[in-house]
């Protein structure tokens, strides 16, 4: 007796034309997000101590290829598809991003103390810090934080494309922090939200200010940074 699941195409079709349309939207939305940094930029201006650039660096397509193709390939194995029942509430959603949130501030941390991990992670460190930065990384950290990322939506059962949702919404997180720039509007808010000051102090000192979407494991477990304490660290260094 045959006991595999049948393969079912029209699954793996879907979730690959979703996936990809994801990925085309991801690229869209940080270009816009940059478009408008540029057009506000004397009202933003840029975090002290990072280095400008005339434009952003938008070389991280084939890391949202690479995502889009892997995300479309585990919910195919996994037999989630875009037309599944919808699980995803409000609570379920936040639950999924403090799980995402709590994976990656520790697999963060090590790519700072692990040496391997530390010496892969460079790259990332190496951009300008435009929103198109937050994909432009090597795709060995993508798998870092896979793990993480995908446990909330298997807990909860969701479909592929509230699985998309939370892609699109990380990007959106991820594009705003690396805006580099003062906006108070956000900046207020990082007793508990990553924002772009609070992740521009993790590009300028590094080995502080690790949480990617909430800053309360930085607070609890003492690596958050405050901008007064970075610039004269910083300022310190210099006149080494």
């Amino acid at each position: 007796m045959n006991s595999t699941i049948p393969y079912d195409g029209s699954i793996a079709t879907s979730n690959l034309v979703a996936f990809l349309s994801l990925s085309v939207i991801m690229n869209l939305m940080l270009f816009g997000m940059h478009s408008v940094l540029e057009y506000f930029k004397d009202r933003f201006p840029r975090f002290p101590c990072l280095q400008t650039a005339d434009k952003p660096v938008y070389d991280a397509h084939l890391l949202k290829l690479t995502v889009a193709l892997s995300l479309a390939g585990v919910t195919t194995l996994l037999g989630i598809s875009v037309t599944g029942p919808s699980k995803m509430t409000l609570l379920n959603f936040i639950g999924s991003l403090l799980i995402y949130d709590t994976g990656v501030y520790f697999v963060h941390y090590m790519q700072h103390v692990v040496p391997s991990m530390a010496q892969v992670h460079k790259m990332h460190h190496q951009v300008k810090m435009f929103p198109g930065d937050t994909n432009r990384t090597d795709p060995v950290e993508f798998f870092e934080a896979g793990l993480p990322f995908i446990a909330g939506p298997l807990l909860f059962g969701y479909n592929s494309l509230e699985i998309g949702i939370c892609v699109l919404f990380l990007q959106v997180m991820g594009g705003l922090s690396h805006c580099a720039c003062d906006i108070p509007f956000l900046d207020c808010l990082d007793w508990f939200l990553v924002g772009p000051r609070f992740h521009a102090i993790h590009h300028v000192v590094h080995k502080c200010n690790y949480g990617v979407l909430f800053t309360f494991w930085d607070h609890l477990l003492g690596t958050a940074m405050p901008k007064e304490q970075a610039i004269r660290r910083v300022q310190r260094t210099k006149h080494l």
